[in-house]
This record gives C-alpha cells, sequence and structure tokens, in this order.
C-alpha cells in the first residue's frame, strides 16, 4: 500500500516507529540536501533516512506542497486559533479568511493578498487585517476592533512587534502551502535526530469532515526539537492539512504538557475567484477608517 493510500483509507490504523538516541546525518545537512535524499530514499536502501519516521511524513509533505503551489490559486475559510504568548495561553480566536496566492504567470505576477476580519471574541471582534505584497509599502492594514477605539485604523510592519503581539506567526504566513511549509521546516531539522515517534490514525475527524491524524512525538526534551508533541490532521478528500496542534513539554514531572500553538481551518473553500476587490481597503463590505455604527455592505 503506498503512502498516499494509507492516507486516504478510512479503516483505524496505527502505524508507530520509534527511534535510538542517534544522529542519522553527518552534522547539519540543508534543507535542499534532506529534500534531495527524502525523495530518493526508497531507491537507497543504504541511507539511514529510509528508516526514519519522519521519511514518509516528509515525502507527502513535499510532495503535497509541489502540487498545491500550483493548483491552489486562492481560498476562503474560517481560521480558529490559539497560541501561547510571552508565557500566556490565549483564549480562542475565530477570524474569517480570504488569501490570494502569489502567482507567476505570463501576463504578470499575482501577488499574495490576505484579508482577516476578527469574529470572536468580544474582545477581538471587527478587527481587519489587509495586506497585499508590494502594496502600502509592505506593510498591513490593521483596524483595531474589539470594544474600544475599534474604528482606529494603522499601517504596521507585518513582523513588528504591534503586528505580533497577539500572534506568534505573521499574517503574511497564513494558508495552507506555508502551514505546510513550516511542517516542512521543523521535520527537516527533526529528521537529523531520533528520539522521534511517529503514528497514524485514520478515523479521526475535523468539523465532521473526515481526517488522517499524524502525531509525532518527542519522548525526551532535548535543546534541538521545538516541540514535544505535533498533531497534524489532513482532510481525506482534499489531501492538505486541515489542522495543527504543538505541545511542548512539562514544566514540572507528571505534569501535563503546555500547549503551543493550535490552528484549525474550516469551511475551507478553494478556487472561489477572489478578485483586487476582495483585498482593497476600499470594499464597501470592510470597516477600514470607519466606526462600527457606520453603514457596511454584506460581508
Amino acid at each position: 500500500m503506498t503512502y498516499g493510500n494509507m492516507l486516504r483509507a478510512a479503516t483505524l490504523v496505527l502505524f508507530v516507529w520509534a527511534a535510538s538516541p542517534k544522529a542519522v546525518v553527518s552534522g547539519q545537512d540543508s534543507p535542499a540536501t534532506i529534500q534531495q535524499r527524502v525523495l530518493k530514499v526508497e531507491a537507497s536502501a543504504d541511507d539511514p533516512l529510509v528508516n526514519h519516521p519522519l521519511t514518509p511524513v516528509l515525502r507527502f509533505a513535499y510532495r503535497r506542497l509541489a502540487a498545491l503551489e500550483v493548483d491552489i490559486r486562492d481560498f476562503t475559510c474560517t481560521l480558529i486559533k490559539r497560541e501561547r504568548i510571552n508565557g500566556e495561553l490565549s483564549g480562542y480566536q475565530y477570524i474569517d479568511l480570504k488569501v490570494r496566492t502569489r502567482q507567476e504567470e505570463a501576463n504578470g505576477v499575482t501577488p499574495l493578498s490576505v484579508y482577516a476580519r476578527f469574529t470572536k471574541p468580544a474582545s477581538v471582534a471587527g478587527r481587519e487585517v489587509l495586506f497585499v505584497e508590494n502594496k502600502n509599502e509592505g506593510k498591513v492594514l490593521a483596524r483595531r476592533g474589539g470594544t474600544r477605539l475599534s474604528y482606529v485604523t494603522t499601517s504596521v510592519e507585518p513582523d513588528g512587534p504591534l503586528a505580533l503581539r497577539d500572534s506568534r506567526n505573521p499574517i503574511t504566513e497564513v494558508g495552507i502551502c506555508n502551514l505546510i511549509r513550516r511542517l516542512i521546516e521543523r521535520a527537516e531539522s527533526d529528521i537529523q535526530h531520533d528520539e522521534v515517534h511517529v503514528a497514524y490514525y485514520k478515523d479521526s475527524r475535523i468539523n465532521d469532515r473526515p481526517c488522517t491524524q499524524i502525531v509525532v512525538t518527542h519522548p525526551v526534551p532535548r535543546d534541538y526539537f521545538l516541540f514535544s508533541r505535533a498533531e497534524i490532521f489532513i482532510d481525506n478528500e482534499m489531501n492538505i492539512p486541515v489542522r495543527y496542534v504543538a505541545y511542548t513539554w512539562p514544566t514540572q514531572p507528571g505534569g501535563p504538557e503546555l500547549l503551543q500553538e493550535e490552528f484549525t481551518y474550516t469551511n475551507l473553500q478553494l478556487n472561489v475567484g477572489l478578485a483586487d476587490a476582495d483585498f482593497s481597503a476600499e470594499n464597501p463590505a470592510y470597516m477600514f477608517y470607519r466606526r462600527d455604527d457606520e453603514d457596511a455592505g454584506d460581508k
């Protein structure tokens, strides 16, 4: 059974690989070298990566990213997220997203474009964020939202302290392909070490949609590991990740793991035909520079 077929299986199957604490590469391989080895490892039985538990995960991620970069032009969804910021775990935030991916074509470049509207909780409801690559001097246009001075609109650096006050990642990194890229970066680091367990669960569901759950665990804390456990959920029909959760080790022996970040993409619609107007601050459905009691069009 191929890995792709395994991911699509509907019955419950559990696969677990465990590895001993030793390095599987000499020194630190570059991402390009790791990718080359992972994609060729089936034909290279003498490569130590052939038995590494992360190899099938990385191979799947490389291939899906290459396909999705071509197949996904835009999408809409509701993102539900929680993150630990400065040691404090936030509550759930609900964000309606419109994303148009960067596309290079014969007639020019379609820039990466992101519009986000926060709907919950009340402390951020009405917040809007707009980013269009190479527009607004590379800055994010943000409407404060919430319960006080909600109409205040300003431009901020996407990776600056104001933009990252309530988030671990800039808005420019939102999206399915960027989520896969982040997972690849972490897996490329972790695959250079052992002490990795990987399990697959075939009967998971997210928003009542069948998913395959991949659980990556590092049983022993090491400085080079960023998490103790990560969970990735792959939508079986769309064959793309729709949920990611990461934990770190307990602060005390026997204590619970600490949730670091949690992202779930629901109501995902691909290639809906988003236009320039969807990423314009002048869109009458948006509230940039306006008070909440002013009229706005349908959102």
